[in-house]
């Protein structure tokens, strides 16, 4: 078996890092998630809501 050169060990290393930014770059390009833990703040429809207008609990619970 015979020992890899530094050219190619140092081309594979430089393909490797240019596919983790090209993935990386994907990824920032995607549009925002459209669940409900994305879109609502955290602890909708309790009393700790940050945000006034949500904190009023659901019809039926009470």
């Amino acid at each position: 078996m015979r020992r890899r050169e530094s050219k190619v060990i140092r081309a594979d290393k430089a393909m490797a890092i240019r596919a983790k930014a090209a993935t990386a770059a994907e990824a920032l390009r995607e549009l925002p998630p459209d669940t409900w833990s994305a879109t609502m703040p955290a602890y909708c429809y309790t009393m700790l809501c940050p945000d006034p207008e949500l904190r009023q609990p659901l019809k039926g619970v009470g």
